[in-house]
């Protein structure tokens, strides 16, 4: 056993280091236990015999605790923890939606992605069979590359359905007031 062995974290290595086991013992590092990271974190304890074995211990404390603000408002842990849980529901909801946004809506037999993205690229799309038809001509078939990398064809038959569908799916994700 070395110095290092003892806690490399806060030694300074020795090579002449010879430990006297009346006054070093060796530590069996343990697990961390589960614990919600939203509310609690896990600090050293104390380490316990166990087992006839010297075991490094763990406590699970909560993060958030009672406090008075300088203006002199009490902060409770319940309001503190209430307010991270509401954050924390919001960054879900927010990551679900993105998501969503890139694995898309099921169209002519393809997951069509709505980012910004494929917003920009279908709305270019829509100003040009507009334009077509305006001028009494056909959209050429354009191939469209979603986000999410799958492809559909655009025609001037099948736009209006493509459109019909993907546009209430893109805003669905604005909020409505």
């Amino acid at each position: 056993m070395t110095e290092l062995d003892i806690d490399p974290l806060t030694t300074i290595p020795n090579i002449n280091f010879k430990p006297n086991e009346t006054e070093y013992v060796a530590v069996r590092q343990w697990a961390k236990p589960s614990f919600d990271a939203l509310t609690q974190e896990v600090v050293k304890a104390p380490s316990a015999l166990v087992d006839g074995v010297w075991t490094q211990q763990w406590e699970v404390v909560d993060k958030y605790r009672d406090f008075t603000a300088a203006d002199g408002v009490v902060v409770t842990k319940v309001e503190q923890e209430a307010a991270i849980v509401a954050s924390d529901k919001v960054t879900k909801a927010k990551a679900a939606a993105e998501l969503s946004k890139l694995t898309g809506i099921l169209i002519l037999g393809v997951l069509c992605s709505a980012t910004k993205e494929d917003q920009n690229g279908l709305t270019a799309i829509a100003m040009g069979v507009t334009l077509a038809r305006m001028s009494s001509t056909t959209f050429p078939d354009t191939v469209f590359q979603f986000s999410n990398g799958n492809t559909l064809t655009i025609t001037d038959s099948n736009f209006n359905s493509i459109y019909a569908a993907w546009v209430p799916f893109r805003q669905s994700f604005f909020a409505t007031s």
